[in-house]
């Protein structure tokens, strides 16, 4: 299983929403993948990659994506939910959402010879 975390930060003066999504959800576990995040603070979001049948072959091209979304909270919005805000947003106000495109890139493993001497290492100490 391979994990990383992804780091959003807030650089406004009011909060924003954000929502992360998938080109492939049954791929990727993302927690949170939506919530709050307050002025000048930040949120790490977990992306798990679930295991795969066979390990990519090393030229293999990754065609997943993660989509970032963001809006800011108004204060006509800040009683509301983070699902209303979207669910708002998404119907009334689609130009105002921010978002920024990553896509996925698999990287070779570790070479098991080295993961294997670090690992005795480790048992030594």
């Amino acid at each position: 299983m391979t994990h990383d975390v992804l780091r959003l930060t807030n650089k406004n003066n009011s909060p924003v929403a954000f929502k992360v999504k998938t080109t492939a959800p049954k791929q990727y576990c993302v927690r949170p993948n939506a919530g709050r995040i307050e002025p000048g603070e930040s949120v790490e979001v977990q992306v798990v990659l679930q295991p795969m049948k066979e390990t990519p072959a090393a030229n293999s091209k990754c065609r997943d994506k993660f989509l970032i979304q963001s809006i800011a909270i108004s204060r006509e919005m800040d009683s509301m939910t983070v699902s209303e805000i979207w669910t708002m947003a998404e119907c009334e106000a689609k130009d105002i959402i921010n978002e920024k495109k990553l896509r996925v890139r698999y990287l070779p493993p570790e070479d098991a010879s080295k993961q294997k001497a670090d690992g005795a290492d480790a048992a030594s100490t």
